[in-house]
Order: C-alpha cells, then structure tokens, then sequence
C-alpha cells in the first residue's frame, strides 16, 4: 500500500535522512536545491530587491516574463494589419485546454468571460430558481464580500427577502474555521429548504479548503419526492478564487454544478485578468434560463446576423459579448508556463512550502495564531495569521519595511501564500525570521 503524503511527515523524514535541522536555513537551502520547479522562477518578474520576498500570490500573482512579448504582438498585429493577421474570434480558446487540466474536466465545460462577480450573476441566473419549498441559499461565513453582494442581489432580483433566505454557517464558538461534519448536518437539516449551495473553494481570509466532492455529493442527495414529481437535490457551485492553480480539483468527476473563478491569483494573469466558468456537462440539454448575446451563439452561425440564437452546447454559451483578446493573452502567457510543469508537482510544493513555514512559526513560539487548518486536504498555498498582541497594520509595515509583501484582512489577519512557481523554502524562512525580529523588538 503506498504511504499517504503528508507535507510536514514528510519535512521531519527529510531532516532525519540527511541530518539537517528541520527548521534551519541549511534546510531551507536543501529543499530548495531539491525543488524540481525551481527553474521555473525565471519565469517571472519580481518585483522586490535581491533581499525582498513576494508572498501575496494569493491576492496578485507575479507577470510571466513571456507576457510582454504575447501583448506587443498582438498590438503590432492590431496596428499593422488590423484582424487580419490573428483568429481573434477564436482566442478565448486558445487558453482552454490547459485549464481543463487544472480544472479537471473537459474543454466544453468550461469557458473564458466576463469577471467573477459577473459570471456569478450569470450562472445564478440558471441555478437558482426559487419556489414556494425551496429558496435559500447556503453560503460560509465569513464570505467574500461580492459574493455577498451578488447573491443578496439575486435573491432580491426574485422579489425574496436575504435574511430569509440566507444561511450563513458560522464556526463554532472560540473556533475559526468551519467543521466538516457541521456543514453536512446543515445541509442535512435545511437541504429540503436549500436551493443553491454557493461556497468557496478555499475561504478568503481563513485559507480553509472546503470538501468540494462530499458537499456536492451531500447536497444532490437533497432530492424532495412529493406526490406527482420527484424534485432533484441542491445545485452545489462554487467560488474557486483561491483555488484554481493552487489545489487538485476534478470538477467533472465529483458532479459539480457550475463554479466561477478570477485568474490574477495564482493563475498569474495581472490585474483585473479574465474569468471562467465551469457548467457540468449533464446541464447541456436542460431547459435552463440564462441571459445571453451573441458570442454564446453556435461559432458556425455567429455571423449569419438572423437574429436565430442557436446556443453554443457548453460553457461556451453563456458567453455573452468577444472577450477582450489583450486579456486572453495575458492568461495565454501564464498557460505556456503552466505546461512546463504538472498540478501534482505545483499542490506538492504548496503543501511543503506552507508547512515549512508553519513549523518556523511554531518554532518561534510567536504571539500570533495560524487559523489556517492544519490537514493537506483542508488547505493550500495559504496561511491566515489571526495578529491579536499587536497593532496589524504596524506589523504589516515593518514587514513591508523588511520588503515582505503580504496582504491584511480585516479586522486582524495576515495572509501568506507562497507561490510554487517563484517563492523559494528560502523565502519563507525569511518570512518566519522577520515576523521574530518584529515580536522581539516590538
């Protein structure tokens, strides 16, 4: 039977094989000259001093060097020879096949568009339909605040009232993050009066990866048999902001629904980059509502200009409008780098870098809690740091005066993610060795 991988397990093995101290720089250096994706930081600009050290992958991901070149040739082609010179109707495609790898699904099921908030709106136009039964929504606390805002709005779009029909699952009291098994009794309890499960993948200020299979799993199971029908369960979508290019994902296989993600984190496409949807493909023939335009329409039909919308079969017919092609070749150029290596190799190196750093931050016995959980299969890249004993925007500018760039949540967490294209174990030993140096002077 092969051996669970466990990231820091693993850690503690390697300091005992090769006799290094587990929480040293002589460590971090060994991990780093082992790192099979080190070569892949040349990659991408910095934008710190020899000395600085990014670690806000997970707010802005850092610009592919290849970038630049992507961009001007296609404003040289804009100047020289206008469209002539480019399939430009087709260049929302050139990005999908990479991505339904890191999504794990097929291309028909996913499509490049819009920004996330939007493509939310979209999508809850055809997945929540609310009845006389069934009209609430399940969402985590605490959320993401446009996803708050979108959801609210949708719920007021149908003539309902938010404090009706929201449910905000809460940690328990004195915790942090949200029990499993707790989720799954919510859904359990209110499931016949839930419409749409709407989470993150991985919760913005906690870091908390979610068990994207078993909600779905517990959410279709909500199916309601009455005397003349059979209602199916609860569509089950997802935010996956902080999770794509971060953690193993299978949409297809575990059943999602429909999930939205931006693509600046850690897929690297600057600010502001192109969204995504994901639609299972067993929606394809369902009779759903949705808003459309023309781009979504069948690409052999597109320019008939017969007013007669044959919608795309997919994803792809929720397009509305042509996607900004400098935008698609911003996400082109992180996609080229993505292929240089394997999601299993980038989710590897996120687990061992945030657990390094856990262990350095332990070592220190700082005054600080880490909320993040400490499972691999309850988190990613990130690291929320909950900063009580002292004045968090004080600590978040000597950390910038350390040039550390990290990111603050209000009202009193810090976010680290160490990003495994271009932070190094190096880096987050610095990282742990500067927090040290504020708590002892401060």
């Amino acid at each position: 039977m092969t051996k669970e991988f466990v990231a820091a397990d693993v850690l503690h093995e390697y300091a005992v094989r090769f006799r290094i101290a587990l929480t040293s720089s002589d460590f971090a250096n060994f991990l780093d000259k082992m790192d099979p994706m080190k070569h892949l930081k040349e990659e991408f600009y910095i934008p710190c001093n020899d000395n600085g050290v990014y670690l806000s992958g997970n707010s802005l991901g850092l610009q592919p060097k290849n970038l630049e070149r992507i961009i001007l040739e296609e404003l040289y082609v804009w100047k020289m020879s206008h469209d002539f010179g480019r399939p430009w109707v087709s260049m929302s495609d050139i990005c999908l096949e990479q991505l339904s790898y890191i999504l794990g699904c097929s291309i028909s099921e996913i499509a490049v568009m819009n920004s996330l908030t939007c493509n939310l709106h979209l999508l809850m136009v055809s997945f929540y339909n609310p009845t006389k039964e069934r009209y609430k929504i399940l969402i985590e606390s605490p959320s993401f605040p446009s996803d708050y805002c979108a959801i609210e709005s949708q719920i007021r779009f149908h003539d309902l009232n938010p404090s009706e029909c929201i449910i905000q699952l809460k940690p328990r009291a004195n915790e942090y993050v949200l029990r499993h098994e707790d989720i799954i009794d919510c859904i359990e309890k209110h499931g016949d009066q839930i419409s749409l499960i709407l989470f993150s993948g991985i919760n913005y200020y906690t870091g908390q990866l979610f068990d994207i299979k078993e909600i779905t799993d517990a959410a279709h199971k909500k199916v309601i048999l009455t005397f003349f029908s059979m209602i199916l369960g609860c569509i089950a979508g997802f935010d996956l902001a902080h999770c794509v290019g971060n953690v193993s994902l299978f949409l297809h296989e575990w059943n999602v629904d429909f999930a939205a993600w931006c693509s600046y984190k850690y897929l690297n496409s600057g600010p502001g980059g192109i969204s995504g949807i994901f639609v299972h493909q067993k929606h394809d023939h369902r009779p759903l509502k949705r808003l459309s335009g023309w781009w979504g329409h069948d690409k052999n039909h597109r320019f008939n200009m017969d007013n007669e919308l044959r919608p795309t079969i997919g994803a792809g017919g929720y397009q509305l409008s042509n996607p900004c092609v400098l935008s698609i070749g911003c996400l082109y150029a992180s996609m080229q780098v993505f292929k240089k290596t394997t999601m299993s190799e980038i989710c590897t190196k996120h687990l061992l870098m945030s657990s390094f750093l856990r262990l350095l931050i332990e070592e220190y016995k700082l005054p600080l809690k880490i909320i993040t959980p400490v499972k691999d299969s309850e988190r990613g890249s990130q690291l929320s740091l909950l900063v009580e004993t002292t004045d968090i925007d004080k600590l978040h500018d000597f950390l910038k005066s350390e040039n550390i760039t990290c990111d603050v949540r209000k009202p009193n967490v810090i976010r680290v993610a160490p990003s495994a294209f271009y932070n190094t174990f190096a880096d987050c030993f610095y990282f742990a060795g500067t927090l040290n140096k504020y708590f002892n002077q401060f």
